[in-house]
């Protein structure tokens, strides 16, 4: 919440937009812990509450170090994501 603020009032004193990047470090995840639960709803939580609370201040995400099978999903589901998304 402090970094949406931050990001607001900087927006209010240049006059420009400011966006926030998200980098999500994924090293070591592996596909056995990838379907822990708690994994992914933390997951889910962190992209639910940018779209959703502040969507204008959403600037990207990025996904650093992901497992390799998150490229096949990826692949698998981008044609049902939204422009913005990919």
């Amino acid at each position: 919440e402090q970094l949406r603020l931050l990001v607001d009032n900087r927006t209010r004193q240049t006059g420009r937009l400011c966006k926030l990047l998200n980098i999500i470090e994924l090293h070591g995840m592996t596909i056995s812990n990838a379907s822990n639960t708690t994994v992914l709803r933390a997951l889910g939580r962190v992209s639910t509450n940018n779209e959703i609370v502040n969507p204008q201040l959403l600037g990207r995400i990025v996904l650093m170090h992901p497992p390799s099978l998150f490229k096949v999903i990826l692949a698998a589901a981008k044609p049902f994501l939204s422009k913005p998304t990919t």
